[in-house]
């Protein structure tokens, strides 16, 4: 019996006149064959050839918290006994008995298949009463992620265990003793090619000492079974009646965050450019070096005399020396020159000036006049000629006193201080909306601290995220943002610490055209007409102890209440958006806001973050971001299905998705938020858009978190941006999507992932444009490493022979465009024929474009 696998693989294969394989170890020896690898993570397991000779015992020793192999925070520390598995199809086999358990042990031994080290695919005796209701070990079928695949009844202390391979399918088989049939229990269709099989020992809780006896396995190649196609019909019918879509679903989000702003959008260079917070040793404040001989140069913060609340930096210069401040390692551009300007007051120094240096040469020296009073000088830097990192000072010369209130230093092609570069690479999404100024960050920010000249608005310490926030881009900067790069505003206003009144008198700012001490001041600040925002929102997050100001539901419910009634007072028609929760994970939150506060508002707002920390198991992790879609897709209709019934009724109260994204929770090096997205990510955002164009109405506004480096779609240097797959799949669907979406039916297989058994290996979503002349087909192949055949159904119309097929796509589903590959991951188009079918590479997202009159 142990040797009848190996006898008709042997025969297929001859008959076949295919080479074959095979590896069969029955323990005899002693010592383990070099074939296999013992992988324990984590001293305490252990293996014995002499417990009970002519098998081998696997030994897993009590531990309070077990030894897992599962996702995330349960941790990946089991045992395992490994071989190497052949390219191409196989059978592996084997005959395991239970040597120790007790009634209150939870376990796991299985025959494995490896298709990374943190994705099995796991077949063999399983007992966890400390989850499961079991009265003995029985059978499992587990993949990890998927707990409870398939059960077979019935005892299991001793088993013999089959799993074939067959293209990417793998049948489970078992039998209960050495001369019964096979039974088979199951399929699995795995994701990802195979490296190895195994012996797994994993455990839970701090249950009593198991293990295990294993008699032999055995491995053997069999024929290669034809590839199974992966194809793709959608049928769709052009004429169908279909649901509007709102542009605004393809939105942004930017807040005072990292290097979203400041280091992102603002051109800025220098750090601290109002010499605020603490001074060092020598009394310079943060950011800052000092220049000059100790004994000839002296620093202190001056607190009573400043330009901008509430500091300068005082430099004393004793008899003829040189002395000031510089900032270090600036990176800049080699095209552009700099441009800059100093507020200063100078008494009884004798000279004023402004250098550039890289390293120890002088670039350019620009004289200033001195001047008893505060005086702003403006003064400009020629082109370096090559990008690199430059000391900036700022000197004076001869017996006196130097304040130095505020300076700036800026590439000299900013666009109104922000940067020519990155807002031409915002402009390729076509961004329809944009949110701000947050975020957890709104819950502390007065509005009126962003107003009037930047050189003297006040620093102020953002307690949301222990940061200074200069206050250079406030009201202003943002709208003008807006306007360069053609998007609608969306202004979240401070329901934390900040009072209804103060919201309302920041709609009144923007908005107002009747004479008032608020509108003659945006005049002043130069914009004399209304800026015009319609859409605000109350509040960020009240729900949560991190945010300032937190509240419970019904606190919020009757607070937001209050501010609605103030904001319309001032304008009528605004467009408002509550706070809401994802799903009903925070009680009734979501019906208390939406039945209290709903008829004051248009929208109730929900917030989507998945971790994922990219230095674990890229496999399990391409799994888990794909199913996240998915799950994001099933989250919003469960909220908007909750939202309809407390609301009083469907649609009264649309969701506003307006923060999302991957968060990836590793190390970033200490840049905060900041990491390059690769591919995977790129095809959520696909995933997420192809929902959101079904969901159609219920979800009308989205705003990805965030724009620019902070979780960023774009991610900058001072002299370069990169476009992440992110970008790239924004661009597809923001150019490549109609204002009409279409109900479509797709036949294709389905594939596992965590939480979706079954989920379709082509993803669909089908829009129209508003004259029903163009057909937008949005695909996903979800499919790792397998391309796929999609073939389109007009519903009896005929089918054209052109369109334009437009992909991202790269090699590597972890990909990443980066400063030194920023085009690994591409946008690109092709000509197609759909009345051949389209072929859709592994792991891309595409928009197949076809005329249908």
């Amino acid at each position: 019996m142990k040797h009848l696998l190996v006898v008709e693989a042997l025969l297929l294969l001859a008959a076949q006149g295919v080479a074959w394989a095979q590896f069969r170890d029955d323990f005899d020896g002693p010592a383990l064959d070099p074939r296999w690898e013992w992988r324990v993570p984590v001293p305490g397991p252990s293996l014995s050839l002499d417990a009970n000779p002519g098998w081998l015992r696997l030994t897993v020793p009590q531990r309070e918290e077990g030894y897992n192999h599962w996702t995330g925070e349960h941790g990946m520390d089991a045992p395992l006994l490994l071989a190497r598995v052949p390219e191409g199809d196989w059978v592996a086999e084997t005959h395991l008995r239970l040597a120790e358990w007790a009634p209150d042990s939870n376990f796991h031994f299985a025959l494995c298949v490896e298709f990374s080290p943190g994705c099995l695919l796991s077949w063999g005796p399983f007992y966890l009463p400390l989850l499961y209701q079991q009265q003995q070990p029985e059978v499992w079928c587990e993949p990890t992620g998927f707990g409870g695949y398939h059960v077979v009844p019935g005892e299991a202390a001793e088993v013999f265990l089959r799993i074939e391979k067959a293209g990417d399918s793998y049948r489970m088989l078992v039998q209960r003793e050495a001369e019964g049939d096979w039974t088979e229990e199951c399929t699995f269709r795995g994701l990802f090619a195979p490296r190895a099989i195994s012996i797994l020992g994993k455990t839970a809780g701090a249950g009593p000492q198991t293990a295990v006896d294993v008699d032999y396995i055995e491995l053997a190649a069999r024929p290669a079974a034809p590839a199974e196609e992966l194809r793709a019909t959608v049928r769709v019918d052009p004429n169908a009646e279909g649901w509007p879509l709102d542009r605004r679903r393809f939105g942004h989000f930017i807040e005072h965050l990292g290097r979203c702003i400041y280091g992102g959008i603002w051109a800025e260079l220098l750090h601290n450019r109002k010499f605020t917070g603490a001074a060092g040793d020598r009394g310079v404040v943060e950011g800052w070096e000092p220049r000059g001989e100790p004994d000839a140069v002296a620093f202190d913060r001056e607190n009573r005399d400043y330009w901008a609340p509430a500091q300068a930096q005082r430099v004393t210069i004793q008899d003829e020396a040189e002395g000031g401040v510089a900032q270090v390692g600036i990176e800049v551009r080699g095209d552009v020159g700099l441009a800059g300007r100093l507020v200063h007051q100078a008494r009884g120094v004798a000279a004023l000036r402004v250098r550039l240096l890289e390293g120890e040469a002088e670039l350019a020296s620009v004289p200033l006049q001195p001047s008893a009073e505060w005086s702003t000088q403006e003064f400009a830097f020629p082109a370096l000629g090559h990008n690199g990192r430059v000391t900036f000072e700022l000197l004076a010369r001869g017996q006196g006193t130097l304040l130095l209130g505020a300076c700036s230093l800026m590439p000299a092609d900013n666009v109104e201080g922000m940067r020519r570069d990155v807002l031409e690479a915002i402009r390729e999404v076509h961004p329809p909306v944009v949110r701000w100024p947050g975020g957890n960050f709104v819950s502390g920010y007065h509005w009126q601290d962003g107003l009037g000249p930047q050189d003297q608005r006040p620093p102020r310490w953002d307690r949301a995220w222990a940061a200074w926030e200069w206050n250079d881009f406030g009201t202003h900067e943002f709208l003008r943002f807006c306007e360069l790069v053609g998007a609608e505003p969306y202004i979240c206003v401070n329901a934390g610490e900040g009072t209804a009144a103060e919201a309302a008198a920041w709609v009144e700012y923007c908005n107002g055209a009747a004479d008032s001490l608020l509108i003659r001041r945006r005049a002043a600040n130069g914009h004399p007409e209304p800026f015009g925002v319609k859409l605000w929102g109350i509040g960020n997050e009240m729900y949560g102890g991190w945010q300032l100001g937190n509240l419970d539901a019904t606190r919020y419910a009757l607070k937001s209440v209050e501010f609605a009634r103030a904001l319309r007072g001032v304008q009528p028609d605004l467009d408002l958006v509550l706070v809401g929760v994802d799903r009903d994970g925070w009680g009734d939150w979501n019906r208390i806001v939406s039945r209290v506060a709903g008829p004051e508002a248009q929208y109730l707002s929900v917030h989507y973050y998945l971790g994922v920390n990219n230095d674990e198991d890229h496999s399990t992790n391409y799994a888990r971001v794909l199913a996240a879609a998915a799950d994001v897709e099933g989250m919003l209709r469960d909220t908007a299905d909750l939202v309809d019934a407390a609301a009083g009724g469907p649609g009264r109260l649309p969701l506003c998705f307006d923060e999302w994204n991957v968060w990836s929770t590793e190390s970033h090096g200490g840049t905060a938020y900041e990491s390059f997205y690769s591919l995977r990510d790129g095809l959520f955002a696909a995933g997420v858009f192809n929902g959101l164009q079904r969901l159609g109405p219920r979800v009308p506004i989205a705003n990805l978190a965030q724009l620019v480096n902070v979780l960023g779609a774009l991610r900058t240097s001072n002299t370069a941006v990169v476009r992440t797959p992110l970008h790239r799949v924004f661009q597809l669907y923001t150019e490549h999507s109609g204002e009409v979406g279409l109900p479509a039916e797709v036949a294709t297989p389905g594939l596992p992932f965590p939480g979706h058994p079954a989920l379709p290996a082509v993803d669909v979503s089908v829009t129209t444009s508003a004259d029903r002349r163009t057909l937008y087909v949005a695909l996903v192949n979800r499919h790792p490493a397998q391309s796929a055949t999609v073939v389109l159904d007009l519903a009896g119309l005929a089918l054209p022979a052109d369109g334009t097929l437009t992909l991202v796509h790269a090699a590597d589903f972890e990909a990443r465009n980066t400063f030194e590959t920023p085009d690994a991951v591409q946008l690109t188009t092709q000509a197609v024929d759909p009345q051949n079918g389209i072929s859709l590479p592994a792991h891309c997202a595409a928009v197949l474009e076809v005329g249908v009159r």
